[in-house]
């Protein structure tokens, strides 16, 4: 069995350019295996569905703690590719909400290809950030994969045949 989901051990995955999606991909299959409830998601899905359930009325507000329910609910929850695209200061708060209520109740694992120092940008606040990586990195396990993008290779490659 996986004793560190049993647990509350974080994940966090960081690369420049190689494989940590697909190392993440392989661990949510491998969990699956178990009975675990995981929900892989890309990150500004997550923050969107976040904010349109926070938009609005009480009927929303409904919405939203059903939502955060849901997804503090999961054994695993995989958070892809943070960073690629920054964050509102609305989306940064409710992400940052979302982590807080998961915070040593389930396994979090966030791919990123930004190093921590760079995370600012994302979250738009040093102390919001600063807040947020102390809770992800208490408990952590971090995957740091530094590479050439295989992507970039098979186009490197193909260009190459071609001539």
């Amino acid at each position: 069995m996986l004793p560190t989901l049993a647990g509350s051990t974080e994940f966090l995955g960081y690369c420049t350019s190689i494989g940590i999606v697909v190392t993440a991909a392989v661990f949510a299959v491998f969990v699956r295996r178990f009975p675990f409830d995981v929900l892989a998601a890309i990150a500004s899905p997550v923050v969107n569905a976040a904010i349109g359930a926070a938009d609005g009325e009480a009927r929303d507000e409904r919405r939203l703690l059903r939502l955060q329910k849901q997804m503090v609910g999961y054994k695993l929850l995989i958070i892809d590719e943070l960073g690629f695209v920054p964050l509102s200061k609305t989306g940064a708060e409710l992400l940052f909400e979302l982590i807080s209520q998961r915070y040593e109740r389930g396994a979090t694992m966030i791919t990123s290809n930004l190093p921590f120092d760079e995370w600012t940008e994302t979250f738009g606040s040093e102390r919001l950030t600063g807040a947020l990586l102390d809770r992800l990195t208490h408990h952590v396990h971090i995957l740091e994969m530094n590479g050439d993008s295989y992507r970039l290779a098979q186009s490197r490659a193909r260009n190459s045949a071609d001539t």
